[in-house]
């Protein structure tokens, strides 16, 4: 169960026993806590003890169903398949049923008007769902269905979303309509939560509460506080202080611990928990470029750029070199990171761009190429190191750093970008492949520009094995066609996944038995396990 992790929490110092307390310092804003404004998969350290998700994903990168007595599965019939659509139009039903653990802090029970109300509520504000439609057991409206006009193996990811209280609609409505007093209100009311906490918070801080009508795991706090603050340095400060137990995870980047490094105080008095963050720095390439439309092309570079060093450089080899293809997670094989520098040579020189004066020139061209990114100093360190490697392999690379990433994006979806992109993606365990790399996902005007196949990637193997992946349900034929997908990705390279990016929380060196989860989503709670550096090699910083 998910709350095995997130409520592990079982001792601290002897006054923070007796009182029950635990001091949570955090960078983020109140209003991401209560799932106002979500996505699938969406959630954050706090969310996850108030309103957890419906389904999430395990350690072992199985689904479990955390509030529900059972997952949903054509092996226990509880997912059925139709080998011709109903007069409706629905080919799949999926049957569901919250457990009784699970109720309101007003003592309402969850119910399957909750999940309709709460996709109700994400589509009006423009969350794309699959066209599907909920059906409700009045006898008992714990248990309800979901009919889908498409069989979908992924469709778990739609209810990897946290609930809305339907009795609460006209609240929750006046809320979506200021956001900025979210938090506030919800501390005022009763029957929005259904974790083992509840919200209650001021201007600066924000407290959890217990909810006495939660029978699910809980631990030993009676209350969790928070406080909000500015910056990594008030963090620090208050670490000093001694007046925080802990940072949150996914509060710090590699850049703000550093200070920590050298400070002889906090590193005698904290441990530093660490793992892998959701997100994943990607280089994408222009493919309707006639240049990167060449494989040999990007074959050189991908052998041109390394990744090794470049995971050491910018995060001192904390977090990882990304799997190639990304985001099927480590039950796949990745492509090796094969930086060699001889043999881009090589593949470039075969391919008619002859290195002349250090540049690779053909036909009186030369291999020259813009590398569009959003304008920080993270981004623009990794930009600088490809840059720098490409040279190595005479391919000239001209920095284009742009302001935000949202104009980044937009370059990148309208295809205004000219070679090559810098993007960082947050992903999460089962994302749907077909969105990613599927030619029918490539954004363009008829789609309003909707779609993540952003390197304009058209591949008709890929797309039959795409299609064939989003129709298998068996789980052995669906592990064969996603390695297959793997290996037409590794051929083709249509982009070069990079780095993941590493999370950080500190922990007081008294507190033990708190475990992290290892993504900010929902669904990848438990895809990569915590652990603390007095377990490594390099001791505890």
């Amino acid at each position: 169960m998910t709350h095995r992790i997130l409520l592990s929490i079982a001792l601290l110092l002897p006054m923070i026993l007796e009182a029950k307390t635990l001091n949570i310092a955090m960078k983020q804003h109140m209003q991401s806590f209560y799932p106002i404004q979500q996505s699938p998969g969406d959630s954050n350290f706090i969310r996850n003890l108030v309103v957890p998700p419906i389904i999430a994903i395990n350690q072992n990168q199985q689904w479990t169903c955390i509030i529900c007595s059972h997952l949903p599965k054509l092996s226990n019939q509880g997912v059925e398949v139709f080998e011709e659509p109903d007069e409706n139009g629905f080919i799949m039903v999926s049957h569901w049923q919250i457990s009784r653990r699970y109720q309101w802090d007003d003592g309402k029970p969850l119910s399957g008007f909750d999940v309709k109300f709460t996709i109700e509520h994400m589509k009006k504000q423009g969350h794309h769902f699959p066209e599907l439609k909920i059906t409700i057991n009045h006898k008992n409206p714990r248990k309800f269905s979901m009919w889908m006009k498409e069989a979908r193996p992924d469709f778990y990811q739609t209810l990897a979303i946290s609930l809305l209280p339907h009795q609460k609609a006209q609240l929750l409505k006046a809320i979506s309509r200021n956001p900025k007093q979210a938090n506030q209100q919800i501390s005022l009311s009763q029957g929005l939560s259904y974790g083992p906490y509840r919200l209650e918070q001021d201007s600066k801080t924000m407290t959890l509460r217990e909810n006495r009508y939660y029978q699910g795991l809980k631990n030993d706090f009676k209350s969790i506080h928070i406080t909000f603050v500015n910056s990594a340095k008030d963090l620090f400060r208050a670490l000093k202080s001694g007046a925080i137990d802990m940072v949150a995870d996914g509060e710090l980047d590699y850049d703000d611990i550093k200070p920590l490094l050298s400070d002889n105080k906090i590193k005698s008095q904290w441990k530093l928990a660490h793992s892998l963050s959701p997100t994943t720095d990607i280089l994408y390439f222009n493919l309707r470029n006639p240049y990167l439309a060449d494989q040999q092309v990007r074959n050189a570079i991908f052998h041109s750029i390394d990744r090794e060093s470049l995971l050491s450089d910018i995060f001192d080899n904390y977090g990882s070199v990304a799997p190639i293809p990304p985001f099927l997670g480590s039950a796949y094989p990745s492509r090796a990171s094969d930086y060699q520098l001889l043999k881009a040579r090589r593949i470039l020189s075969s391919s008619g761009w002859q290195l002349i004066d250090g540049e690779r020139i053909k036909n009186g061209a030369r291999l020259k190429l813009d590398l569009v990114y959003h304008r920080t100093t993270l981004k623009h360190k990794i930009a600088s190191r490809i840059r720098s490697n490409l040279a190595a392999s005479g391919i000239i690379v001209q920095l284009r750093p742009m302001k935000s990433v949202e104009a980044v994006l937009e370059q990148v979806r309208k295809g205004l970008y000219k070679d090559m992109a810098l993007l960082s993606l947050k992903v999460f365990p089962d994302m749907p492949l077909k969105s990613l790399f599927h030619s029918e996902y490539i954004p363009n005007s008829e789609n309003d520009y909707y779609g993540w196949n952003l390197g304009f990637w058209n591949n008709k193997r890929t797309d039959r094995v795409l299609d064939e992946i989003s129709q298998a349900f068996d789980e052995g034929e669906r592990r064969k066609l996603m390695q297959r997908f793997s290996q037409i990705y590794q051929e083709d390279l249509p982009a070069v996944p990079l780095l993941i990016r590493p999370h950080f929380g500190i922990l007081n060196t008294n507190l033990v038995n708190v475990h992290f989860p290892g993504h900010g989503y929902h669904s990848s709670l438990f895809s990569s396990g915590w652990s603390t550096l007095e377990d490594d090699d390099k001791g505890i910083f």
